[in-house]
């Protein structure tokens, strides 16, 4: 064997091996332009090898115009697997024909290009079945590219590729949307040969709450990979074949060789803060802004704390499991009432789960949650679908079940709430699974789709935000404890405690940040970041 071919078998044997490998070997067939490379591609080339070897079978990945996502998912990875799977078969759709063309064209030059034929000499393109937009090989494998409302009919795929299916320029139109996500759920998402082990990837820039990313991931089951310009808060991306890690700051930047802080300020500028939010950050929000803002959400913790002073499940129930009905709910949240160390006080959020469940399972998921995290209290709302929960769990389990009456209408509420979240003491696990998805519905509430996250975290934070005991009572209520006989014997009804000892209760029980006055003798004291506020100035809207 000659050195040329020793080497060409390397340069095989390593492409085979890895779409890195095989997008450097390929970049100069498709751009005369040398490669930029970046740890965000290597990262979208692992989810995608993960693809191919069946461990991830649904896939999104949302990623800003013009960081070669487009190149990556629908052009190099699809030709690179042919080169050990040529028998499979591609189906790929986007917004406009015109789109759909391009990168069918591009993987047909790829796959005619002298290199391809002679690093990979067992995929042979066939004769009779030849065109821009359809193609396969001698074994038969196929690769067919159409737009929204094109015509599927009579052709299976292994795997699906839908890049932007809805137009960044019309996201805004409902009837777009409507338009394109009716195409996917009734047509496309057919179009699997193997209905179970069929492969979906979604690649695009956001565009609207309701485009495909929203409306695929709020039906669970998707693995969600969303990569913005720049990073709004820390975040540790771990690599699903490596097990490389890459950790990101706020305010760091994804790519700075190609768009810096100053390119993206002028592209903010251009797009408006709504269109950068989505396009740029991967975070649409609704047009008019959000109850709860993005930086009030923005702390997390590593480790949570080792003991809460309050600990709640906090569910809102559903029972309908059609894909057009609403989710049920759970949201397990720990109160931190002082500095344990290591951890500053506040509401720590431990998980954050929902999914369409019928109501015997959706019980049983309960029972198996309240086994994991052991809650003082678990709150269902008592009203509609909830009081069923209620009265079967009281029944027929010794979870310490607690019914909530909702007060005021579901902005109201929500509302009341903003001070425990605005004040900083609101705090989520690094790099959990569910994160995204909670943060995409809590940020975007009251315009989501769905708010189930939204309303079971208000029903934990009103009720954990309420104080259980006056102050006096448990002033009155220590010092019975420390006397032998358990009455109050020597310190009476006040008058004679020494002064020390009641300014030492008077400091303990704080004063309320409204009005100032202290709360060793007040009632009903609401908590939040910010401190503590009586009943009165509650009342009179302090918060």
């Amino acid at each position: 064997m000659t050195s040329r071919n020793q080497l060409q078998l390397i340069d095989s044997t390593l492409a085979k091996r890895s779409l890195v490998e095989f997008v450097r070997q390929a970049w100069p067939i498709l751009e005369r332009k040398k490669i930029e490379w970046n740890w965000h591609l290597d990262l979208i080339c692992e989810y995608l090898e993960q693809v191919s070897a069946g461990a991830i079978s649904r896939l999104v990945i949302n990623c800003p115009p013009r960081f070669m996502k487009s190149l990556l998912v629908s052009v190099f990875w699809p030709v690179w697997t042919w080169t050990t799977h040529p028998e499979t078969r591609w189906l790929f759709a986007s917004y406009a024909k015109s789109l759909a063309l391009k990168h069918s064209r591009d993987r047909r030059k790829l796959l005619l290009s002298d290199w391809y034929s002679s690093t990979f000499p067992g995929v042979r393109l066939s004769g009779d079945d030849n065109t821009q937009a359809a193609f396969s090989n001698t074994a038969e494998g196929a690769m067919r590219a159409t737009s929204v409302g094109g015509s599927v009919t009579g052709f299976g795929a292994d795997t699906i590729v839908i890049d932007d299916l809805i137009n960044p320029a019309q996201a805004d139109s409902e009837a777009e949307r409507t338009t394109g996500l009716r195409w996917y759920d009734e047509s496309l998402s057919t179009r699997h040969n193997d209905k179970k082990n069929g492969r979906t990837v979604i690649v695009e820039q956001r565009t609207h709450l309701e485009d495909p990313t929203g409306h695929v991931v709020a039906q669970g089951g998707w693995v969600h990979l969303s990569l913005p310009a720049e990073f709004q808060r820390h975040t540790v991306f771990v690599f699903p074949r490596s097990g490389r890690q890459v950790v990101c700051e706020e305010g760091d930047v994804l790519w700075p060789k190609r768009e810096d802080k100053p390119q993206l300020e002028a592209a903010k500028q251009r797009l408006g803060s709504y269109a950068y939010s989505s396009q740029y950050l991967q975070e649409p929000v609704p047009r008019g802004g959000a109850l709860f803002r993005e930086e009030w959400l923005h702390r997390t913790y590593r480790e949570p704390p080792a003991h809460f002073d309050k600990l709640i499940i906090s569910l809102d129930t559903a029972f309908k499991t059609g894909e057009s009905a609403n989710y049920s709910a759970a949201v397990v949240i720990g109160l931190l009432a002082e500095p344990d160390g290591t951890h500053e006080p506040g509401y720590y959020v431990l998980r954050a789960w929902h999914d369409r469940l019928p109501f015997n399972q959706l019980k049983r998921f309960v029972v198996a949650l309240a086994a994991e995290f052991n809650p003082d209290e678990v709150l269902v709302e008592d009203a509609a679908s909830g009081q069923s929960l209620l009265q079967e769990l009281h029944a027929n389990t010794n979870l310490p079940i607690k019914g909530v009456k909702p007060d005021g209408d579901k902005y109201t509420r929500a509302a009341s709430v903003t001070p425990a979240i605005e004040g900083g003491g609101f705090f989520l696990p690094e790099g959990a699974p569910w994160s995204n998805a909670y943060l995409a519905e809590m940020t975007a509430f009251p315009g989501a789709a769905h708010d189930d996250f939204v309303d079971a975290t208000v029903q934990a934070l009103t009720y954990l935000r309420a104080s259980p005991e006056p102050n006096i009572l448990k002033f009155y209520r220590d010092l019975a404890e420390r006397q032998p006989t358990g009455r109050l014997a020597a310190h009476g009804c006040g008058s004679t405690i020494p002064a020390a000892e009641l300014e030492r209760y008077r400091q303990e029980a704080g004063f309320c940040y409204g009005c100032g006055t202290n709360l060793l003798k007040k009632s009903a004291i609401l908590k939040d970041a910010r401190g503590q506020l009586c009943k009165e100035c509650r009342d009179q809207g302090l918060e």
